[in-house]
């Protein structure tokens, strides 16, 4: 629970700590003869009593000038070293999906067809006025699932859809002839 009144003491100390260096003074007669010349504005200073914080603050400052010149001797062996490479090779990213020879590969019947970094797979044939699929695309590096819907004739990732069935839908593509099922295919 949060002590309200210790944040408010705590204030108030600050602020009666604070004030008396804000006070200033200020003289409109600086030549004595009743007449406002110029603004003269004196500062008074506020001294707070040493509770032995000043010791600590000197013991710290030591410490950090040590570590300050100790910083700076390994700058000056680092300039003194033969220059490396700039910057390190940077790692090779992520293959995501199948080679393309391994996607030149997939034919015949399948439970999900690979392009490049999409996963595509059959989840609905739907017949009525017009006959059209359902295609879940699912990107191999983030994971986002986007559904689309086609019919026949329609394009997806370069694969022409040349027929439908009930649980399936055949695509074509330079020449290579393949049927997404709707349910696993059994070997």
């Amino acid at each position: 629970m949060i002590n309200y009144k210790a944040i408010v003491a705590g204030g108030i100390v600050a602020t009666l700590l604070t004030l008396p260096s804000l006070i200033v003074w200020v003289s409109d007669d600086t030549t004595g003869d009743g007449a406002i010349d110029e603004l003269q504005v004196d500062s008074i200073t506020f001294t707070a009593p040493d509770y032995g914080f000043n010791k600590v603050n000197e013991r710290f400052k030591g410490r950090f000038a040590e570590l300050d010149a100790s910083r700076q001797q390994q700058v000056a062996q680092e300039a003194t070293k033969p220059e490396e490479a700039a910057s390190p090779e940077p790692k090779p990213e992520p293959k995501f999906g199948l080679t393309p020879e391994q996607e030149q590969q997939q034919q015949g019947t399948l439970d999900a067809l690979f392009v490049g970094e999409q996963q595509l797979t059959l989840r609905g044939v739907f017949s009525g006025q017009q006959q059209f699929a359902v295609l879940e695309i699912k990107s191999l590096r983030t994971q986002v699932q986007t559904i689309e819907r086609v019919k026949l004739g329609d394009v997806i990732h370069d694969y022409r859809v040349t027929n439908m069935t009930n649980d399936s839908v055949s695509l074509e593509t330079a020449g290579r002839k393949l049927t997404l099922m709707l349910y696993k295919p059994k070997v």
